[in-house]
């Protein structure tokens, strides 16, 4: 699991507690979450054509839990309104998601930054999909490019301005990959 799955494993936890604490429901048994957990894990994000695809798989892996708790005689059916809480969650996520796959209505805003003597090839080592960002500000709209784990792009410029990322200052650069161009954390990239 990825980002999607680390808020799923969140929104999983928050629903158990609620189902434990509402007396007006029968607490589910705690295989449930534990198997719809590791039907979640099974969800690619990566492999996904978009944010809004995967948060569709992880739709149809709760559905398909449901399925297979209500089918399997070993372990008590939970309450249908443990899936609808999971669901209802992530359907919450939607909007932010649909949001971030429409094609953003502004121009890159022009920036003071320091040039890069000629164009540096770079590829993502972070271990998931880079979102690039209009501007080099972790506050900035995000863009439309998102450059996969492992893949390759120019690096154009740097930004003056940096951020602390868990205890270490990196800039912003400029990225382009067919053409797109966006803004991301220098201490994503590899030069390797």
């Amino acid at each position: 699991m990825n980002l999607f799955g680390n808020l799923i494993g969140t929104v999983l936890r928050q629903v158990a507690k609620r189902n434990k604490d509402n007396d007006a429901v029968k607490t589910a048994d705690p295989v449930v979450f534990t198997d719809l957990e590791k039907k979640l894990e099974t969800v690619n994000e990566s492999a996904a054509p978009s944010r809004a695809d995967a948060l569709r798989d992880y739709f149809e892996k709760i559905r398909e839990a449901q399925a297979e708790n209500e089918a399997n005689p070993n372990v008590e059916t939970a309450d249908k309104s443990v899936y609808e809480d999971i669901l209802e969650q992530l359907e919450q996520l939607k909007p932010q998601v649909e949001h971030e796959n429409r094609v953003p209505d502004i121009e890159m805003p022009q920036v003071q930054v320091n040039q890069v003597p000629g164009v540096t090839q770079a590829w993502n080592s972070s271990g998931g999909t880079l979102e690039g960002r209009m501007a080099p500000d972790m506050g900035a709209q995000k863009a439309t490019l998102r450059i996969p784990n492992g893949g390759v792009f120019n690096v154009l410029e740097y930004s003056q301005n940096s951020v602390n990322l868990d205890g270490k200052q990196s800039r912003f650069a400029l990225v382009e990959v067919g053409g797109q161009k966006a803004w991301v954390l220098e201490s994503y990239l590899n030069f390797n």
